[in-house]
C-alpha cells in the first residue's frame, strides 16, 4: 500500500507514474479524503482540549451552583461532539484505506 504522506507531498509525480502504468484513477478523491481526515483530527483535538478546560471548571465550581450545572451541560455537549467527530473520522479513514488499497504500486523511474 502506498504512503499517503508521499502522495500528499508530490501528487503530480504519483499521477504521472500511475498514468504511465496504465491506471486511469484520479488521486483527487484520495487527497480530498486525506484533507477531511486531517480536519477531523484537528477538530477532535480542539474538542478534547475544550473538554479538559470544562473539567477544570467543574472541579472549581460549587456542586450545587448554577455554574456546575452549566459546566455539566457543556461537558455533555462536548462529549457528544467528540463522539460524532470520532465516528466520522473512522468512516473517512476506512474510505481512505479502501482507496489506497486500490491504487497499484508505481513504477520506478
Amino acid at each position: 500500500m502506498l504512503d499517503i504522506r508521499d502522495i500528499r507531498r508530490i501528487p503530480e509525480t504519483y499521477a504521472r507514474k500511475l498514468a504511465r502504468r496504465g491506471s486511469s484513477g484520479s488521486l483527487d478523491a484520495l487527497l480530498s479524503l486525506d484533507v477531511r481526515r486531517r480536519e477531523l483530527i484537528a477538530r477532535a483535538d480542539g474538542l478534547r482540549q475544550s473538554k479538559g478546560e470544562t473539567e477544570k471548571g467543574m472541579r472549581s465550581a460549587d456542586k450545587s451552583g448554577d455554574d456546575f450545572a452549566r459546566f455539566r451541560e457543556q461537558m455533555r455537549t462536548v462529549a457528544q461532539q467528540i463522539k460524532s467527530v470520532a465516528e466520522e473520522q473512522r468512516e473517512v479513514e476506512e474510505k481512505l484505506e479502501e482507496l489506497l488499497l486500490t491504487i497499484p504500486n508505481v513504477p520506478d523511474d
